[in-house]
């Protein structure tokens, strides 16, 4: 029965049996403790040659272990079992500075002393992304949130583009344009010679800062996920070396007293030598003022800039399109876009590109490199301080080895092919004993069918011809058996020639039947 209903499935139905091999699982972090160190001056280097060309948000390749492939994490606070250093991105919507003028009768388009083009560089590329070490400029829409990640920078960048109405196709690098971004400015110039066009201008400002992430972390069925909890902005301190930027974090928690806070949505208001002014739960919330003597923060050092302008650049990679001929609708576009969802350039090309699609190309750009930089640092050595040259292990979060049980689809036409054999079965039983009470005056059942059986030879007379079997019938019909209780006090049915001494077969009752002279 179990091998028709294992036959009746399909094959997507297979049995997955996972087994636990007593061992642990560990994804990377690049906070070894809860103290200060920095990384080794040899770690920049190869973080920036790994985010070159090397964009992957997908978090498997930071997976080791979880031979079962299910695994859990213990929990640091609430669901956040893995709190990691990271760069974070946040972007604002400029493009209500967008202005347009003319220099000697050329039309200019931009934000004055930030980033602009004319009609002659409009026709070659439509896409700026300037880099900025100040964006004061754009102050007036910063919220407090945003001030708060001002306060660990790594790069800031405003990104400058147009797309323009119609849906005229030119060569492989031209611009599908029925699409209207969302919160553009719409201004009247020169396109590609074209007098008195309509161009949708946006510029989003984003801000790329250092941050502690807090993920909750479990794997099932083999794949990594790692959900994004909060977020706390970092803050920077005064430098200890050259080379270096001290940037602090605050940890998960932290004992202040007889109190013990959560910080993972901590954000620093302020600070000095002997206490910092932070907000706990986001912007509107509780401030409290920790001292610095409580040891609540993280602190690193490290050359993030270099690497977070390489990964950019990747955001103006090669893109090409599937198909000959663009389409028009906004999802086929997306679809026949050959590109990845973080080249800016691309997504300019394909009409898809907008406030919001610039904004997650930024964040997936951060994620990336964030994931590089836990798949190195963990595999490089680190420096305690600058004068302890002693290498630290990688540092890890480990989790446990989930046992699963057997798993498949189920579906109830599986059972079609067992109910019919189970069903034809009963029938059988039924006919037979509907015709062994009919016809027990005549040919009892398990004569007919059982003591035929005692005399078959299985290897000759089973095979034997018709006349053989009508003798093997008589024989049976001739033949006086006797239904005997042993010495084991079990009974079993002997011919009388085979019914031997009665001290080893038992005397205490027999039945001989003469079926023959019976049945006369």
């Amino acid at each position: 029965m179990v091998f028709v209903l294992l036959h009746q499935m399909p094959p997507r139905a297979a049995l997955h049996w996972n087994w636990p091999l007593f061992s642990t699982s560990r994804v990377p972090t690049t906070r070894l403790s809860a103290g200060d160190y920095i990384t080794e001056p040899g770690l920049t280097s190869l973080v920036i040659g790994a985010s070159i060309g090397a964009i992957d948000v997908n978090p498997s390749t930071l997976l080791e272990g979880c031979t079962t492939g299910n695994c859990s994490f213990p929990s640091l606070i609430g669901d956040v079992s893995l709190s990691t250093t990271s760069i974070c991105s946040k972007c604002i919507d400029a493009a209500r500075y967008i202005r347009n003028w003319r220099v000697n009768e050329t039309t200019i388009v931009g934000i004055p002393e930030v980033a602009n083009f004319t009609d002659s560089s409009t026709a070659r590329t439509n896409f700026f992304s300037k880099k900025q070490y100040s964006i004061e400029w754009a102050r007036d829409d910063f919220d407090q949130y945003f001030l708060c990640i001002l306060n660990a920078p790594v790069d800031n960048h405003t990104f400058l583009a147009a797309t323009s109405p119609g849906c005229e196709y030119k060569n492989d690098t031209s611009r599908i344009s029925k699409c209207v971004p969302s919160s553009a400015t719409n201004i009247l110039f020169d396109i590609s010679g074209q007098l008195n066009v309509i161009a949708n201008v946006f510029a989003p400002t984003c801000s790329f800062y250092w941050c502690m992430r807090h993920h909750k972390v479990e794997v099932v069925q083999g794949t990594l996920s790692e959900m994004l909890v909060a977020e706390s902005p970092g803050f920077l301190t005064e430098p200890s070396l050259e080379l270096y930027r001290d940037v602090s974090f605050w940890k998960p928690t932290c004992k202040v007293g007889d109190e013990v806070l959560g910080l993972t949505r901590a954000k620093t208001i302020g600070y000095d030598n002997e206490s910092f002014k932070v907000q706990l739960k986001g912007s509107g919330t509780e401030q409290r003022d920790i001292l610095a003597s409580a040891n609540c923060t993280v602190m690193t050092s490290s050359l993030g800039r270099p690497a977070l302008q390489n990964t950019l650049a990747v955001l103006d990679s090669s893109y090409s399109y599937r198909g000959s001929v663009p389409v028009e609708s906004i999802r086929q576009r997306w679809e026949n876009n050959f590109c990845g969802p973080w080249s800016l350039t691309g997504l300019l090309n394909g009409g898809s590109m907008s406030f919001a699609s610039t904004v997650s190309a930024t964040a997936r750009a951060c994620t990336a490199l964030t994931n590089r930089m836990r798949e190195i640092m963990v595999q490089r050595n680190f420096l305690v301080d600058e004068f302890n040259l002693v290498a630290e292990p990688g540092g890890y979060i480990h989790g446990e080895v989930i046992q699963t049980a057997v798993c498949t689809e189920f579906l109830w036409r599986w059972l079609l092919g067992p109910a019919l054999i189970l069903l034809v079965t009963f029938a059988f039983l039924m006919y037979s004993v509907v015709r062994s009470v009919v016809r027990r005056n005549l040919e009892p059942l398990w004569k007919n069918s059982l003591l035929s059986a005692l005399y078959l030879n299985p290897g000759s007379e089973s095979l034997a011809s018709e006349d053989s079997n009508m003798e093997l019938k008589k024989r049976a019909d001739s033949d006086i058996v006797a239904l005997t209780k042993t010495s084991e006090n079990t009974w079993e049915l002997l011919k009388e020639e085979d019914h031997g001494d009665e001290s080893q077969r038992g005397t205490e009752y027999e039945m001989v039947m003469d079926w023959s002279e019976r049945e006369q």
